[in-house]
């Protein structure tokens, strides 16, 4: 007969500690609910202290006193070293062989344990059942604990990050805005993505730091939509994701889940997933961005003094401040009036978002306001060198010049110039031109023999001058646009 390969629990009351195991059954893995605690909670109890070691006499030798030891040797010999107090407590699950080959045991064998060092052994155990049972390892608050001011708890969680992460103070104070905005995502309009570049080992740091601090918080191996399916979502959590592969389906349901309303799934079974999202991707593959999205590198700072790693204790503090904080404030987020009107309009909605999430802090959100400014030029840069930009660019100088109808070969020439000018390698073909219209919102029109064209009447030109504004291209004042007066009602604020 084939022999029973059932797992065990061993009984530690019948077994020592280089003795043989008496099994009694029970389950490897217990199925874990949201509402389950860990079975085997470690508490320190006393238990028989290591007896002391006796010191063994010294070995005979042939050498003289004189050499041996200095003449005043009470000075210069060190009194012997008192052993350690030992005790022996109950530690995790080890997996060890039973009766026979095929049965499997479960042993918690006790674990030797200087006095002063028994948390050391709790917390080892904590971070074995938080592998095991997901639910378990997932920082959560225990309840509520006075904060203080906003400016204080965002100084709090700013430096934690700092330290924890290794991060200067302007990367620190945005994943700060993105820490507060987690734990508002019902009371915002839409839950900012954060997207994270630098190393692997930075991202991992910036990661697991977050997994710390935002609301009910999920750290993922990649972004995969059957697995979040399964996934917990009342209340939602703050999906915490390292993805190397993005994408163009993954870019989509990271921007789109930014916003409320937006289903996947099968009929009868679609599903909303708005929740806050962080997602480190080393770089961004060209072409794809991310909607609604708050950019971070992670590259650490040298400068920056590493801490040790938090105690469970101590993220449960800072939880629970959190907690409070959300608690205190919920509705006063909902019923924000923090606007950034001066922000370009794929931005403002963001910054809105982080801005509400500070609240009764005019200083704090002022400060949000320069923390996004380089990303609005990064952005403004991205759009003046794309097809789009330039092509944008190629027809207001045209247009400049007097010319009322614009060949679709001729704006091409122009965008060519533009770009070798810029270092472009890249020849664009009066069809790359005519689809680049189209998605401007130009639309061409049959000039003639010579082919497709745009005209150039007062309705395009102020299309053109709008756009040149969003782009951030051509409205610097020369000697070609001197006189325009729609340049000037477009020039650029920031």
């Amino acid at each position: 007969m084939e022999e029973d390969s059932t797992a065990t629990m061993v009984d530690d009351s019948n077994v020592s500690q280089a003795g043989a195991a008496l099994p009694v059954e029970a389950p490897v893995e217990p199925a874990a609910s949201p509402e389950s605690t860990p079975a085997d909670a470690v508490t320190p109890t006393s238990a028989n202290a290591e007896p002391a070691s006796s010191v063994p006499p010294a070995e005979p030798s042939n050498v003289p006193a004189s050499d041996v030891l200095p003449p005043d040797t009470t000075a210069s010999v060190a009194s012997p070293a008192v052993a350690a107090q030992i005790q022996w407590i109950k530690g995790g699950s080890e997996r060890v062989r039973g009766k026979s080959q095929t049965h499997i045991v479960l042993w918690k064998p006790e674990i030797a344990v200087e006095a002063g060092y028994e948390a050391s052994l709790e917390q080892i155990i904590q971070r074995a059942e938080g592998v095991r049972f997901s639910s378990y390892g997932t920082p959560l608050p225990t309840g509520c604990d006075e904060y203080g001011s906003t400016k204080e708890l965002f100084t709090l969680v700013r430096k934690t990050i700092a330290e924890q992460a290794l991060l200067p103070r302007q990367a620190s104070s945005l994943l700060t805005h993105y820490v507060l905005s987690t734990w508002f995502p019902d009371a915002l309009p839409l839950a900012p993505c954060l997207e994270i570049t630098g190393s692997a080992e930075d991202g991992d740091r910036v990661l697991h730091t977050l997994r710390d601090l935002c609301r009910n918080p999920l750290l993922m191996m990649g972004v995969n939509l059957t697995n979040l399916q399964t996934i917990y979502w009342d209340p939602p959590p703050t999906l915490l994701f390292n993805e190397p592969n993005l994408t163009k389906q993954k870019v989509a349901f990271l921007g789109c889940s930014t916003r409320r309303g937006y289903l996947h799934g099968k009929w009868s079974n679609y599903k909303d997933y708005y929740s806050s999202k962080a997602i480190y991707l080393e770089d961004m593959p060209v072409g794809r961005k991310l909607q609604w999205s708050l950019q971070v590198n992670a590259t650490s700072s040298t400068a920056t003094r590493m801490a040790p790693a938090l105690s469970n204790s101590a993220v449960v503090n800072i939880q629970r401040q959190l907690l409070f904080y959300r608690i205190s404030n919920l509705i006063k987020v909902e019923n924000s009036a923090f606007d950034a009107p001066d922000l370009p309009a794929d931005i403002r909605p963001v910054a809105n978002a982080l801005g509400a999430c500070v609240v009764g802090s005019p200083e704090l959100q002022g400060q949000l306001i320069s923390l996004l400014a380089p990303q609005v030029e990064q952005r403004l840069a991205d759009r003046s060198s794309s097809l789009e930009g330039m092509t944008v660019e190629a027809i207001l100088s045209l247009s400049h010049q007097g010319k009322s109808k614009l060949l679709a070969g001729e704006i091409a020439i122009e965008v060519n110039g533009i770009a070798k000018a810029r270092g472009g390698r890249l020849e664009f073909k009066p069809e790359n031109i005519g689809h680049t219209l189209k998605k401007l919102g130009l639309f061409t029109k049959r000039l003639g023999k010579h082919g497709r064209g745009l005209v150039v009447d007062q309705p395009t030109l102020i299309r053109v001058h709008e756009l040149a504004q969003v782009h951030g291209v051509g409205l610097d004042v020369d000697e070609k646009n001197l006189h325009c007066l729609l340049c000037a009602e477009n020039t650029r604020v920031m």
